[in-house]
């Protein structure tokens, strides 16, 4: 079984060469009649079949194109966008401006959740620039809001109850999970506001940083596919059942 090196052929895995010599050892072995009959395994026509297999899985690899898909641009809105913040005094400004931007249209359907453990904390942001990024952040679509936090490490009832009485005084519904242990950044959405909705239809977005980090370094915004969006809205119905939820901004 040979098969003809050709140029560019120098990133073809290591190891299925490694394969394909074992195998090409094998076949020599057979045909120079090194192995008695009796110790041939009877299926020799099995062998043969399953390197002819290989062969092929092989020469697929070898004569598959294939190139970095960042290169088509249509194919740029499936890849993460990075939003970096800019080293000057207005890196607040623009980094919001640039994470709202690209969130965009998402909150359309009547339900959003937020899981971010440090969503009710302003940071290094003034707290009303705050507010008013994560209330533009949210838009005005959403009927129901749930929120996912953590009331420890810089949460401030003064911020969460901005955002909860600005929400509520347009009829939202707000739902706040006090959790005891987060770490995910996560975005969803779902067309349906009850507690358990279809979990088909959820669709996610995953942030690499907290809401008031979006402006002080490199983060991202990856859409979920949709099965991962399935597998974490039944991941939040389990945290659900240890949280704490609160029918309005805790002390």
């Amino acid at each position: 079984m040979e098969i003809e090196v050709e140029s560019g052929d120098s990133n073809i895995p290591e190891s299925i060469w490694r394969i394909q010599s074992i195998f090409d050892g094998l076949i020599s072995d057979l045909s120079r009649g090194r192995y008695e009959r009796r110790e041939v395994p009877q299926g020799i026509k099995s062998i043969h079949h399953r390197l002819n297999h290989l062969e092929a899985m092989i020469d697929t690899l070898r004569y598959t194109r294939f190139e970095c898909a960042m290169r088509s641009e249509s194919v740029l809105e499936r890849f993460p966008q990075m939003l970096t913040a800019l080293n000057d005094s207005k890196a607040s400004t623009v980094g919001y401006k640039e994470f709202i931007k690209n969130l965009n249209g998402f909150f359309v359907e009547k339900t959003a959740v937020i899981v971010d453990p440090y969503i009710f904390s302003n940071g290094n942001v003034a707290q009303s620039d705050y507010c008013t990024y994560v209330l533009d952040m949210i838009g005005p679509c959403p009927q129901r809001i749930d929120f996912y936090f953590m009331k420890k490490d810089g949460y401030k009832k003064s911020v969460a109850d901005v955002i909860f009485k600005s929400l509520t005084s347009r009829g939202c519904t707000v739902n706040l999970f006090e959790c005891v242990n987060i770490h995910d950044r996560v975005l969803m959405k779902h067309f349906s506001t009850a507690n358990d909705p279809e979990k088909s239809h959820w669709k996610g977005r995953v942030v690499g940083a907290s809401a008031n980090g979006i402006a002080s370094r490199p983060t991202y915004v990856i859409d979920m596919p949709a099965g991962d969006a399935e597998g974490y809205s039944t991941y939040l119905s389990n945290v659900r059942k240890t949280a704490t939820k609160h029918a309005s901004p805790p002390v």
